[in-house]
């Protein structure tokens, strides 16, 4: 798969996110690392600890990920989680996570298939 056909495939703007890195080669580098980054997890495990402050932190930093590598709808919901989380509706928040989750891993399972 190319990395503009993933884009497709996750209904991304390639186009978009390609401006930003300005060459293929870099933004395939970086997205074939999202894989392998810690703060989807590490979010995760923030929620089931109810641990706030950190599912705050970590969700901002998700959020930041997602944005530059042009996930958007993912950049949407963790931004939609931090926002609930500094409100202090937790429980919303967490009530989010499997929708996150559900998309965190069909990236995951189409970032794979560059490979």
């Amino acid at each position: 798969m190319t990395i503009q056909a993933f884009y497709e495939t996750i209904q991304e703007d390639y186009e978009d996110v390609l401006d930003r890195f300005m060459m293929e080669n870099l933004l395939m580098k970086y997205v074939l690392k999202f894989k392998d980054d810690p703060t989807f997890d590490l979010l995760k495990q923030a929620l089931e600890n109810h641990e706030i402050q950190e599912a705050i932190r970590h969700s901002h930093t998700f959020k930041g990920i997602c944005d530059n590598l042009g996930f958007m709808q993912l950049k949407k919901q963790s931004e939609e989680m931090m926002v609930l989380l500094k409100e202090g509706a937790f429980q919303k928040a967490q009530n989010l996570f499997p929708a996150l989750c559900q998309e965190y891993l069909f990236i995951i399972e189409n970032i794979q298939k560059l490979m």
